[in-house]
């Protein structure tokens, strides 16, 4: 199972080693970028409705992770503050 680590919205994700990466943008979107996956969460949307999907992307995030044998997952920002 994949381990779901926080980073820093400035931060980038190690270049080594596969992972999927969830962060912010102004739509949701999948985009694979080598053996990495990225996945972006709309920051648009109303507050309650914008935590729902971030936690539903993420949770589709570890999915992802566990699929393509990926140790881990990257969130860039914080669900709950939209940061």
């Amino acid at each position: 199972m994949a381990t779901v680590q926080r980073i820093s919205s400035d931060a980038a994700p190690p270049a080594s080693g596969r992972h999927v990466l969830v962060k912010l943008g102004d739509r949701d979107a999948l985009e694979r970028e080598g053996e990495n996956y990225v996945y972006t969460v709309n920051c648009k949307l109303p507050r309650n409705m914008f935590e729902a999907r971030a936690e539903r992307i993420i949770s589709d995030a570890e999915l992802m992770a566990d699929q393509e044998k990926s140790d881990v997952v990257f969130v860039c920002f914080d669900p709950r503050l939209r940061e």
